[in-house]
């Protein structure tokens, strides 16, 4: 006898609980989908390949008890983590493209706004420019109104004062009119009781005061005879038109 093992139990022992192991991983992997393993697999596929373990009747036979278990971490092939990593790489593109798309609608959104602010701007400028407008026209007929009264409140003032001008002056007119007629009548009554050498005096006298300048007059007697009854004529005649 060497002394040396005839067999490896250990390598045995490794290898069966490997092999136990596996079966029992993928019994849970063919049972489970694929992203709740990614999610919470290493924690339920410990709990499940410890509670086989544990309930393996060959192990209990060989003595052995399982203590405690540990899983590094369950990581899939290079082309499953891609294929896992499209919808994922998809949802980012899809929120990155809702979130550029809300931006561009909130934009949108805030132009419109802005353009309506304006158009709501100009409207409301417009009615104040309008209204404007029509207070000054308002302001220009009633300004207009007011000087035509003013203008017509001058003009019958201005008729009013030529009215009593006019009065004024035919009723001076009158009064010296009246007086002269007044005056003429006394003076006729003083003639009536005059001889009628002095009437032919007076009515010479008046005719002189009618007559143009002259240096030089020269008279004869055949000349004054007839000259004399003809103003003594003519003085009678007039004494008679003024009585």
């Amino acid at each position: 006898d060497t002394g040396q093992w005839r067999k490896q139990p250990l390598e045995q022992m490794s290898q069966l609980l490997t092999e136990l192991a596996q079966q029992l991983a993928w019994e849970y992997l063919t049972q489970t989908s694929l992203q709740e393993i990614l999610v919470s697999g290493v924690e339920a596929l410990r709990e499940r390949i410890g509670n086989g373990l544990g309930d393996d009747q060959s192990l209990s036979e060989m003595g052995i008890e399982i203590v405690s278990l540990r899983i590094a971490g369950i990581r899939p092939t290079a082309e499953v983590e891609k294929a896992l990593q499209m919808p994922t790489r998809e949802s980012i593109q899809q929120e990155a493209d809702k979130a550029t798309f809300e931006r561009r609608a909130l934009a949108v959104e805030r132009e419109r706004a802005i353009a309506e602010n304006e158009l709501q701007n100009r409207i409301e400028l417009a009615r104040r420019q309008e209204d404007l407008i029509g207070q000054e026209g308002q302001n220009e007929r009633k300004r207009m109104q007011e000087q035509a009264e003013s203008m017509k409140i001058e003009a019958l003032a201005h008729a009013q004062r030529r009215k009593l001008e006019s009065e004024s002056e035919a009723e001076s007119i009158r009064l010296v009119s009246d007086a002269q007629m007044d005056f003429e009548k006394e003076r006729v009554q003083l003639y009536k009781g005059l001889p009628a050498q002095v009437l032919i005096g007076l009515t010479v006298r008046e005719f002189a005061g009618q007559l143009p300048d002259v240096e030089h007059l020269t008279i004869s007697p055949e000349m004054l005879g007839p000259i004399l009854t003809r103003l003594a004529d003519a003085g009678t005649k007039h004494l008679e038109r003024e009585v």
